[in-house]
């Protein structure tokens, strides 16, 4: 939700790159989608002072594995339920989860059907900034 003067939305896309094992990654460290856009660029080098809303789908077939790296707050959605908390204002932590029968259970996944990720990110620390 925007409101003027506070903040505003700035679309971007990021691409996955495939890697050689045929697994799919952003890795952007530093992590600055914002310099020279929106609020926060004002005498700095950096715009550290933004959030970012990442959605995709997949096609759940079974054990998929879920990794997350970020400084500051990341939370993972898996079908609209909490999957991965790395909340706080913090230097780079990794979490993960991997998609085996028991956490299709949790999240209700069924073979073969598709299913939205949604990563929410908030970068308010004034050192670093890795996604």
């Amino acid at each position: 939700r925007d409101v003027a003067g506070d903040n505003l939305t700035v679309l971007q896309s990021i691409t996955f790159g495939q890697l050689p094992t045929g697994e799919y990654q952003f890795d952007d460290p530093p992590f600055f989608p914002l310099d020279g856009l929106g609020f926060g660029n004002e005498g700095n080098v950096h715009n550290f002072h933004f959030t970012s809303e990442v959605r995709y789908w997949f096609e759940y077939e079974g054990d998929e594995q879920l990794d997350f790296t970020g400084d500051d707050a990341v939370w993972v959605f898996v079908n609209k339920k909490l999957a991965v908390d790395l909340g706080g204002v913090h230097g780079a932590m990794s979490g993960g989860i991997t998609l085996d029968a028991q956490a299709a259970a949790t999240f209700g996944l069924e073979l073969g059907k598709i299913y939205e990720i949604v990563v929410f990110q908030a970068e308010r620390h004034t050192t670093e900034s890795n996604y």
